[in-house]
């Protein structure tokens, strides 16, 4: 058994010249969990792979990639298969896994831009991430953190194998990095490590109003969450335009 493995999700298709580029240049276990591929192209390039013949949710394949990597390494590595993170911002999160000093690694996206088009219309959607931050604070128990810059849904996190049962997600849905950061922070001893992203793959998102629509009717439900009280106590804190949508969507799910 390799001691890193790294876990991959994708549907449809992998960013193959960036997988390439992985199983070349880390002496890691990779496995990719995929749901409907177009071409098993990415194969090649992977030491195993879960194939599902239909579209399973993105927190059920994030879970399913954290128990695999388990298994398969002493150190893992889940992320998207977008290739959003280069190879050596993967070679961070592991250098720092190695150095045994940490049980877990929260990326931080320096350069992230979270894209949400409805129509015409272009709305940043770290904003409407930093609300979902908002509405999860009282489940963090460590108050300190400023929920207005840390990055809690990264698409990829480090730990130590042995402790995945205490971070595996409740989610199986769009929530589910923000259910993996509470417990990593409720549960380990973590760090928040600062990267940089490929900003053309983030531009090329597919996430959906229906989508984020979701993601607010499972804040409430999950987490037990009142998003009218809390928009109201943070609104201030949110820029303008992505305020009127949230305020909107609320308006939309609560009736």
């Amino acid at each position: 058994m390799k001691r890193l493995s790294i876990g991959i999700i994708a549907y449809k298709t992998v960013n193959i010249a960036w997988l390439k580029q992985l199983s070349e240049k880390l002496d890691a276990h990779i496995v990719v969990c995929i749901g409907k591929p177009e071409t098993y192209e990415f194969s090649e390039y992977c030491n195993s792979y879960l194939l599902n013949r239909e579209r399973i949710s993105f927190g059920k394949n994030r879970k399913l990639s954290m128990i695999l990597a388990s298994e398969l390494g002493e150190e893992c590595i889940v992320t998207d298969g977008d290739g959003q993170y280069s190879v050596d911002s993967i070679k961070k999160v592991a250098n720092e896994l190695l150095k045994d000093e940490f049980e877990a690694i929260i990326p931080q996206r320096i350069n992230r831009m979270l894209i949400l088009r409805i129509g015409d219309q272009v709305y940043d959607r770290s904003q409407l991430e930093l609300f979902e931050n908002l509405c999860i604070f009282d489940q963090i128990n460590k108050k300190g953190l400023d929920f207005s810059k840390i990055d809690l849904q990264p698409g990829m996190f480090g730990f130590k194998g042995s402790i995945c049962k205490k971070i595996l997600p409740y989610e199986s849905d769009w929530l589910t990095d923000l259910d993996i950061s509470i417990k990593v922070i409720n549960k380990t001893k973590y760090k928040m490590l600062p990267l940089s992203i490929d900003e053309k793959v983030q531009e090329k998102s597919l996430f959906s109003i229906k989508d984020q629509k979701i993601k607010f009717l499972k804040l409430s439900d999950i987490f037990d969450v009142n998003l009218r009280e809390v928009f109201i106590k943070h609104e201030k804190k949110i820029n303008i335009k992505e305020r009127k949508l949230i305020k909107n969507i609320i308006d939309e799910i609560e009736g």
